[in-house]
């Protein structure tokens, strides 16, 4: 029978289903129903099972290992056409059983899982006539028990108080830190209040079958509690899980830990051995006692410890936890198809805890036994392995394996198909497949033929063998790492043999997509906004989408949430609510990729209002000793995802209905602790010390729900409550129901703030805080003040001043007026605070001890004058130290000639009287206090003649000033310059201006000047360039050049004297200009005279608006006249003299960046201007009879000359030219240089230290340095009778005058004393 079964055998690897209709194959199942089914009887039940198969496979089924024929059940089981699946109506308990689903066609046959079916059924609880009572006292724990009955599946157990419609619909009472339950439905109160009484309702333990929908409640349980003071308890194991537990690969592990105790222990946990999943598993429930970790591994086994801790102590217990598994695949068969002659191996590999012993094979759904394969010798079972040699037609069949272990199975078919065909392929490559760098790519190539087709793969025509490269079982290429370079086209070349076949596809690697910004964690509140950016880069040729999600959902970009069109890169929510709070992720998705980035999102918001839950008032007595006070339970109503910090209870009476105050509690805390050793008896003790401090605050721990504090007699109370996180307060809570009146009783307390003062010399005022209503205690009220002129010491007792004088004053007087009192005599008193209690004849003082005060009677003015005031030493140009002869004790207290009061001290005053500087007189005191004989003035006015006097101070008037003394104070360094500014003075200078110091302490020497490049406020600033020295005191401003272009400097300018410069200097940052191409400028002439312009421009509304300005000009009607130029100016306005009069001149105005060869320049248009006058005429002598007549003889005088000439040297005379010849040749090569475009005009220049200093002032001259730029003919005129007409003859020095400008430049990082020697500079010279 089995060599008929195994040639239907046939395998298929990977089969796409549209090909497993078209060859024949054995049957496959493809759909099966779980191991185990629960069943509502009410619902039908459907069993699937679907295989595939070629012939189409029939289906049987069995039940408990007997064939189950559905017919066969009184139409209540049908099987689905085309699969087997079982449809069971009206199920009842007979249908329970163990199912499998068989698949046969002429290959072979295949099982699915044996699946249990189970009814769902629910107990009931154990009967019971009448509740139980179980007593227990406030603090302590308690336990109500529960035998909840059995349940398939298990019940849901909870409790719930009976008639409580303020719960839920099933009546569940919230589990909570102090009330919760174990795992087998006990209810446990950790520390019993009286809310837990529940007005004498009971409670009840219920078991819910969540399949069946069905409820049953168990026996009633009614809690009294026993109204005694609770105390406070350290933790104490209830409950905990079972110390050994086994939990199974993959499920969910619980572990639970109860504690009692009060306050309410807080539980925490720990892996003794190891640590708690940080991979998202682990959590905690019931307020931290129940430890969940779910999708448990094998890592997790181990020991876990539980710690209950309060403020009294805590208490530990551990678990152990071992992790076992049901049978799991390591390595599974899959179906086979194989040529004839090959040979295939099927691997059945699986493990589990504890391990399954050995693996059961099965072939068409029939064991395999010894005789099988004695009969198949081709066929061998090592183990997991079994193994066909050589394969024929008639191989064909279905295998199974199973692997088994005490918590379950693992059940595998697999079929081998044995054929003859031609290599096809199935699925060829896509014509282009995209993948990004560094990822792996599967290159498909799907393909069938038996014998299995060899598959080879070429890549640009290469054939691919090893590296990176794989090839799969199917045909797939497999491309790990994927680089750039492994661009190209792939072709898969599948061959057997009965044939070969090839496809080709294209496979491109792009870059991968990076995130350049992710969104950042963000704690938000609500009603505000969020905004998460995300930017991407991806391939040049793909194209990036963001798109955000939270918690894992897509996001709709609608109402509050906005993701502009104009950039995708950010979302915005607006107006966030709580809900919005959770993690959002960014995702930049190309066609071939996508990268991730969360960011959580914590929305907060002030807590909710909290709520009084209970007012518990005693009234008090003041007979029986009796304090009125109140307990106060409450709750939180929401931290709203910021923790409570505290809250502030408040209260209110009917004596300030409208004003609330805060309830102040006490506390202590430790401040120190130290161990002191003692020695007793040869033996050394330590002892621990811990100190205390005592505190009273508003502010109630935020884990705290009630507080029991004292109240005032005779008042209404109301209450009200607060939470406070670190958002800030909630609205106040609903104000309490239950108001608490207190009884009248004796005032608690005197009143405070008690002073006494004299505002005469002959009366002492006696003061105090009125005390409010709410301390009155009584509706009659008054204050009492008693008091007696103080003895002194050995001073006998007189009735009159020393008996005790008692004065009521009423409730609405807070002072009264001792009258005829000595001046300045020490008195002692008391305020004290009475009530008398309706229908009561008898007063009440209050019950604190009154406190004993002091005080002195007015005081007079001082008859004592210092004596011997004078300087005893000098320090520095402001300090100095002052002494005088001390005030004894009997000089101070004599009645006449004393101090009439108090010694609080003296009083110095001083003032300027004369200084070698200019300055205001201003008077100015030095006070002291004490009875001390000397001090130290600091501020004393430096380099001046100074004018002291000294008198005694009381505390109410000061006495005579002593004769005035005379000091001189030394000179000192200079306070800082005034009105420092910094002007940009081109691209690389800037001008600064500055005002001598308000003190110059001294005579003004100079100035220095410091300045450094400043970067940015997160760097420090550049290197201090070595100082500029100005060693003028009238020179109040200074140009500094040679700095770069759009950069900030700081510059510092401190004051000079003989002792030193100023050490709080001021200082100015300027950012000089940028090096741009100034905007045109141009002028107006607002005056024209003979010899000059007066020319003004202005900058306003300019782009790149110039700050140093030159003019240049030239003749007009003068084509050969070089341009000449000004010096440059910082002003808007500039004088253009020493012209000639009545002459027209070319002028153009330059807007410039600096002094710079390379400096950016801009020029006005050309303006013809006219100076006023009448022009020079000069006569043309060429007409003349005597310049005629002059020249005829001239003629004659050379031809005379010429013919002496050839007389001497046809004699052998010689006339010497050659020495004359270099020396003209050489000036003719000097003058013939020619001039630049224009010539630099008066003043033209650089900058100087302090000023430009321009022309056409009268400057030096040196007309040997400058001879190389006469003209050549220099030597034959000068000045106004050199010049010839305009026939051709010479005519001067293009001007009437030769006048020199220069600029003294100062470079950066020297020592600048240009000022001083401006023969050290190199001036720019030009001529006019």
């Amino acid at each position: 029978m089995y060599l008929d079964t195994m040639s239907h055998c046939l395998a298929l690897l990977v089969l796409p289903i549209a090909l497993i209709f078209t060859i024949p194959s054995p049957p496959s199942i493809i759909r099966q129903a779980d191991k185990e089914i629960i069943f509502d009887p009410r619902i039908n039940i459907e069993i699937p099972c679907v295989a595939k198969g070629d012939p189409p496979p029939k289906y049987t089924w069995t039940r408990d290992k007997r064939i189950y024929d559905p017919s066969a059940q009184n139409n209540r089981v049908a099987m689905k056409s085309n699969a087997g699946t079982l449809i069971i109506t009206n199920p009842t308990a007979a249908d329970q059983g163990w199912y499998q689903c068989n698949a046969t066609n002429q290959y072979g046959t295949a099982l699915s899982f044996t699946t249990r079916l189970r009814m769902a059924e629910l107990s009931q609880f154990p009967y019971s006539s009448r509740s139980k009572v179980v007593r227990a006292r406030r603090g302590d724990w308690v336990i109500l028990d529960c035998t909840p009955p059995t349940g398939v599946p298990d019940p849901y157990i909870y409790w719930s108080v009976v008639g409580d419609s303020d719960r839920d619909q099933f009546g569940t009472i919230t589990v909570s830190a102090r009330v919760t339950q174990d795992y087998y439905g006990k209810l446990y109160i950790l520390n019993v209040e009286d809310e837990d009484e529940k007005d004498k309702r009971p409670y009840a333990c219920n078991a819910y079958s969540r399949r069946l929908l069905l409820l049953n409640q168990g026996e009633l349980t009614v809690l009294e509690v026993e109204k005694v003071s609770p105390t406070n308890k350290a933790p104490v194991k209830l409950w905990t899980s079972e110390q050994n537990r086994v939990f199974l690969l993959g499920h969910e592990m619980r572990l639970k830990c109860i504690f009692g105790g009060r306050p309410t222990p807080q539980v925490l946990w720990r892996k003794i051995d190891g640590t708690l999943p940080t991979d998202g598993r682990f959590s905690t429930d019931s307020e931290g006692q129940e430890l969940v970790i779910r999708s448990v591994k094998f890592s997790d086994a181990g020991t876990y410890e539980c710690r209950g801790s309060n403020e009294l102590g805590m208490a530990l217990a551990s678990i152990q936890v071992v992790i076992e598994s049901e049978p799991y695949w390591i390595e599974r068969p899959d179906d086979e198809n194989v040529g004839v002659g090959e040979d295939v191996s099927f691997v059945c590999d699986a493990d589990g805890r504890p391990a399954p012993n050995k693996v059961d094979w099965y072939v068409n759904g029939d064991p395999i036994q010894s005789e099988f394969l004695q009969s198949n010798p081709r066929i061998s079972i090592n183990n997991k392995v079994l193994d066909v040699t050589n394969v024929e037609m008639s191989d064909t069949c279905v295998f199974a394996c199973n692997v088994t272990n005490k918590h379950g199975y693992a059940w595998s078919n697999f079929y081998l198909n044995v054929l003859s065909e031609p290599p096809e392929i199935q699925e060829p490559p896509d014509n282009e497949t995209k993948v990004v760098e560094g990822e792996s790519v599967e290159i498909k190539c799907v393909t069938f033929g038996a014998p299995r087709p060899q598959i080879f793969w070429k890549r640009n025509n290469q054939l691919i063998t090893g590296g990176r490269f794989s090839i799969r079982p199917d045909g797939t290429l497999f491309l790990s790492s994927s680089t750039v370079a492994d661009s190209g086209i792939y072709e898969c070349i599948a061959t057997n043999k009965y044939g070969t076949v090839s496809a080709k596809g294209m496979l491109s690697v792009k870059q991968k997509t990076v995130l350049q910004t992710k969104p950042n964690n963000q704690e938000m509140k609500v009603g505000s906004f969020v905004i998460f950016r995300c930017t991407a880069k991806a391939d040049i040729g793909l194209t990036h989408l963001i798109d955000w999600l939270k918690d894992g959902h897509p996001i709709s970009y609608t109402g509050r949430f906005i993701k502009d069109s104009w950039d995708q890169d950010t979302l915005k929510i607006t107006d966030l609510q709580f809900e919005d709070g959770g993690t959002y992720t960014c995702v930049a998705r190309t066609e071939v990729d996508e990268v991730r980035a969360d960011a959580t999102l914590v929305v907060q918001d002030r807590p909710n209002r909290p709520r009084i839950d209970s007012v518990m008032c005693t009234s008090g007595s003041s007979k029986n000793g009796i304090e009125p006070k109140v307990k106060i339970d409450w709750s939180s109503g929401g931290e709203n995802n910021a923790k409570i910090l505290h809250y502030i209870l408040q209260y209110n009476t009917s004596f300030a209905s409208t004003e609330w105050f805060d309830v102040i509690v006490k506390g202590q805390k430790e401040v120190s602790a130290s161990v002191e050793n003692s020695t007793d008896d040869e033996i050394t003790r330590l002892t621990l010390v811990r100190r205390f401090e005592h505190f009273e605050t508003e502010k109630i721990p935020g884990t705290q729900s009630d507080l029991t504090f004292s109240l005032s007699c005779w008042a209404n109370y109301t209450f009200r409550i607060k939470a406070v996180n670190r958002l800030g307060d909630s609205d106040p809570s609903e104000i309490a129901t239950t108001s608490c009146y207190t009884n009248p009783c004796r005032p608690a307390r005197h009143p405070l703030g008690v002073r006494a003062f004299g505002n005469q010399s002959d009366n002492m005022i006696i003061t105090w805080n009125l005390m409010p209503k709410i301390d009155w205690n009584a509706p009659l009220f008054w204050y009492q003040v008693e008091y007696r002129q103080a003895r002194k010491e050995n001073e006998p007792f007189n009735q009159r001043i020393h008996e005790w004088t008692r004065i009521k004053v009423p409730a609405d007087q807070n002072y009264v007026v001792i009258r005829d009192t000595p001046t300045y005599t020490e008195y002692e008193f008391y305020v004290k605070a009475y009530n008398q209690q309706a229908g009561d004849g008898v007063s009440g003082e209050a019950t604190e001890i009154a406190t004993l005060h002091h005080g002195f009677s007015g005081e007079d003015k001082p008859a004592i004058i210092p004596q011997n005031f004078a300087m005893e030493e000098t320090y520095d140009h402001r300090t100095a130290k002052f002494k005088w002869d001390p005030i004894t004790i009997e000089q101070a207290s004599d009645p006449n000639n004393g101090m009439r009061g108090r010694l609080a001290g003296f009083l110095i005053q001083f003032f300027k009287v004369s200084g070698n500087i200019n300055g205001q007189s201003e008077m100015k005191t030095h006070k002291v206090e004490g009875n001390v004989s000397e001090t130290i003035i600091d501020n004393l006015p430096p380099f001046s003649t100074v004018r002291l006097q000294i008198a005694a101070l009381n505390d109410r008037y000061q006495g005579e000033f002593s004769a005035p003394i005379s000091i001189m104070t030394m000179e000192g360094v200079p306070g800082p310059v005034v009105n420092l500014q910094g002007i940009p003075f081109g691209s690389s200078g800037v001008k600064l201006n500055w005002e001598e110091p308000e003190e110059p302490n001294g005579i003004i020497i100079g100035y220095e000047i410091l300045f450094q490049e400043i970067s940015n406020t997160a760097e420090p600033p550049g290197l201090v360039q070595p100082p500029i020295v100005i060693k003028s005191r009238y020179e109040l401003n200074r140009i500094v050049t040679g700095l770069l272009p759009n950069q900030k400097y700081r510059f510092t300018v401190l004051a000079k004297t003989a002792k030193g410069v100023s050490i709080d200097p001021n200082f100015v940052e300027v950012i000089t200009s940028s090096a741009e191409k100034p905007s045109q400028t141009n002028f107006q002439v607002i005056s024209t005279f003979e010899d000059g312009f007066n020319l003004t421009w202005s900058t306003n509304n300019q782009v790149n608006a110039a700050s140093l300005f030159y003019v240049k000009y030239k003749k007009t009607d003068d084509v050969a006249a070089p341009w000449l130029r000004t010096a440059l100016t910082t002003d808007n306005f500039l004088s253009l003299t020493d012209l000639e009069s009545g002459t027209r001149y070319s002028v153009v105005l330059v807007a410039t960046t600096g002094t710079e060869h390379n400096s950016l320049e801009t020029e006005s248009n050309v303006e013809v201007l006219k100076t006023a006058g009448k022009a020079r005429i000069s006569k043309n002598v060429a007409t003349e009879p005597w310049f005629i007549g002059m020249m005829v003889s001239v003629i004659l005088l050379i031809i005379i000359l010429i013919n002496v000439c050839i007389l001497v040297r046809e004699r052998g005379g010689k006339y010497s030219v050659q020495e004359k010849e270099p020396f003209q040749n050489q000036m003719l090569a000097s003058e013939s240089q020619g001039f630049d475009e224009y010539e630099k005009g008066p003043g033209d220049g650089g900058m100087a230290n302090q000023n430009l200093v321009t022309g056409p002032s009268n400057m030096y001259f040196d007309e040997k340095q400058y001879h190389d730029e006469d003209d050549s003919m220099a030597e034959y005129g000068n000045g106004e009778n050199g010049k010839f007409n305009e026939d051709g003859s010479f005519i001067g020095l293009y001007g009437r005058d030769r006048i020199q400008t220069y600029v003294v430049q100062y470079n950066q990082g020297q020592n600048q004393n240009e000022s001083e020697n401006p023969g050290s500079s190199k001036p720019y010279t030009s001529f006019v």
